[in-house]
């Protein structure tokens, strides 16, 4: 009696819903150009067309309105008002299906509509709708099932079963009469696996979902097997799930479930599928077996695939730091070293649904280790630059140097537990003196340091390991011997912008450079850089001096008619005491600059003067084709400046930054 008596109710409320029918739906909108701004005050047409379903489905009905747009651009209308073009508004099934309506606009009455937009009717009043049932709705059971968000407590008459349904807000129930029909059970859902899916064990429980609107126990029909479509598999479970057992490798298998309620009601699921797995076994592989030293751990790798667990096992009485993992460090025990080998086994398990495991062993076979290495003692804090290394001279085994860390040090011989180490000033080294065996190697090391670097001291450059003397001469530190860095070309060739320092040799003799140093074009000394004091070809912290530079190394010898005197080595060729020909006028090397009389290269490829002049660059141009140099000669004790072409080679002095 309250289904029957909720049911009146709500018929009661749509007959007078359906008294105050709207005969039409209000509808406002503003009109805008294509930059967006509102056109006002406006005469224009705008056509209303409604589709059925989607926005393009069936038109169902048409009309036209004549409209003038108020100040603000707004419009209003009442759709089912205006002049219709196609069908009947009165005779719209409402709350059948979706419905959209489309705008268009003739501005300009010129008979063409531009599209303004199409829009879902997202609500549609009760009492419209239910005009054309005199006051509910008649529909079969498919259009019930296909109305789109139905409200909760909407009512329809079934055409189909000739029964009273209204919706709950999730189901549809039905009344006939005094009785409540009973309403199947909705779909098998949501399978386990899902459905397609792929690699699947070849034994496993497959499970799915499925509801009853009043809760009535049900059962289930399961097909199942490797034809398309399945055949019946099992008959009137009561439970939503079953075991899958002897399934074959590599096959697709078919199943479906259909739901029983026990009122007469079944739904049938969909068909789904899954294919199951080909088997692979692991293999595994512990690697080649081994000679290690004794007092020595053991590095392991093994290589393994198709596994999910791995398993170290010793023969012997040590210990894995990890025994789960296919790399991993074996550290024997002094038993092993006692028995002389050991066998090491390595276990991986398979991935379901294998279940044959795999294994690999490795053997270890011990040897005493070579001569224990010495380094010697730390050397810490020396003066200079180079040091007597010394470690022990191995008894088995072969022994090597190293620097572990410390930059631009020299290891004379590394073979050598003796051998001569040249660093940097304040530079602190650690060095490795290794002695190896066939199959291992024993290290030790030592620190070696050097005091701070000040002018006076050698300067390494570590670029070719070879050595300058310093001097403080005023306020300036220079090297008091000119450059020897790169590799000599021959006379017939200009030096080049190649990443390469290049020199001449005077004569393209090697041994002129050992003694005088290089010459060098102006633009490969400065790097073909063209400021002042640029660092050139000049190792870290030191610079080609500038013509001004010079300037203040001569003042602080007197004047420049003495200074050459002060700069100029001493000694003479024909006196077997010096590198100068006579008469070497003047030179007392008071200075400590020791000027050498390196000679010069033209720019018509020749060499001169080599014994009579000595030419030093400066970084200072005298135009863009020639530079600025300082001059010492045999003949006289002055120390001149002059200007030459850039393609002429001199000798090169570095300055401290």
């Amino acid at each position: 009696m309250k289904i029957r008596a909720l049911t009146l109710l709500i018929c009661m409320l749509g007959l007078s819903l359906f008294s105050q029918a709207p005969s039409g739906i209000s509808y406002q909108t503003i009109i805008r150009d294509s930059e967006g701004q509102a056109i006002s005050n406006k005469e224009l047409k705008m056509k209303i067309t409604i589709r059925s379903g989607t926005t393009e489905g069936e038109v169902v009905y048409a009309e036209m309105h004549p409209l003038i747009s108020n100040g603000a651009g707004l419009i209003t209308l009442v759709i089912g008002r205006g002049e219709p073009l196609f069908g009947s508004f009165q005779n719209i099934g409402w709350g059948k299906t979706a419905f959209y309506f489309e705008t268009s606009v003739d501005f300009d009455s010129t008979g063409e509509f531009l599209m303004m937009g199409t829009t879902q009717f997202l609500a549609v009043p009760y009492a419209m709708f239910s005009k054309t049932s005199g006051g509910i709705l008649c529909l079969t059971e498919q259009e019930r099932n296909d109305l789109v968000n139905p409200k909760p407590g909407m009512q329809i008459f079934n055409t189909s079963s000739n029964c009273l349904n209204y919706f709950n807000g999730s189901i549809w129930f039905e009344t006939c009469g005094n009785q409540v029909k009973n309403l199947p059970p909705s779909p098998p859902s949501n399978p386990s696996p899902p459905d397609n899916a792929t690699d699947r064990p070849l034994q496993f429980t497959l499970d799915w979902q499925c509801l009853d609107p009043e809760n009535d126990p049900m059962t289930f029909d399961v097909y199942f097997g490797l034809e398309n479509p399945p055949q019946l598999y099992l008959n009137g479970i009561s439970i939503s799930s079953f075991e899958a057992n002897n399934l074959q490798q590599g096959f697709t298998y078919y199943w479906k479930v259909v739901a029983n309620d026990g009122h007469g009601n079944s739904v049938i699921g969909p068909q789904w599928s899954f294919t199951t797995s080909i088997l692979t076994d692991p293999e595994v592989d512990a690697g080649p077996d081994q000679t290690v030293c004794k007092n020595f751990s053991v590095d392991l790798s093994a290589t393994a695939t198709n596994y999910s667990n791995i398993q170290w096992i010793t023969g012997g009485f040590g210990v894995f730091t990890d025994e789960n993992s296919l790399q991993t460090v074996y550290i024997p025990s002094l038993i092993d070293y006692m028995v002389g080998f050991t066998k090491l086994t390595v276990i991986v398990s398979p991935v379901p649904p294998s279940t044959t495991p795999a294994e690999d062993s490795l053997f270890l076979y011990y040897i005493d280790p070579p001569t224990t290495p010495h380094a010697g003692p730390d050397q810490t804090n020396l003066p200079g630059n180079a040091t007597t290394l010394q470690a022990n001279t191995p008894e088995s085994g072969t022994g090597s140097w190293s620097i572990i860390s410390g930059n631009g040090g020299i290891i004379e011989n590394p073979s050598s537990p003796v051998s001569q180490f040249i660093g940097n000033s304040g530079e602190i080294y650690v060095l490795q003196w290794s002695i190896v065996s066939p199959y291992c190697t024993l290290t030790d090391d030592v620190k070696i340091s050097f005091q701070t670097w000040s002018c006076g001291m050698n300067l390494f450059d570590t670029r070719d390991n070879q050595q300058y003397s310093t001097k403080l001469i005023g306020s300036q530190c220079w090297m008091t011997q000119s450059l020897n860095i790169g590799t000599r070309i021959g006379s017939t060739s200009n030096q080049a912008n190649n990443s390469i320092i290049e020199k001449y040799c005077y004569q393209d003799n090697d041994d002129k450079c050992s003694v005088y140093g290089g010459l060098y074009q102006w633009n490969e000394m400065m790097q073909y850089s063209a400021a002042d004091s640029s660092s050139g070809i000049c190792p870290i912290g030191w610079h080609i001096p500038s013509h001004y530079e010079f300037i203040d190394l001569i003042h602080s010898l007197g004047d420049v008619n003495v200074a050459g005197g002060k700069m100029k080595s001493t000694g003479t060729i024909e006196a077997g005491d010096g590198l100068w020909a006579a008469p070497n006028a003047g030179a007392t090397n008071s200075s400590g600059f020791t000027g050498n009389p390196g000679g010069f290269y033209d720019t018509s490829r020749q060499f001169y003067y080599i014994g009579y002049f000595g030419y030093f660059w400066t970084s200072t141009q005298n135009g863009s084709t020639s530079a600025w140099y300082r001059g010492l000669y045999n003949y006289g004790e002055a120390a001149h400046s002059y200007s030459y072409n850039k393609n002429y080679g001199f000798s090169v002095r570095c300055v401290k930054d």
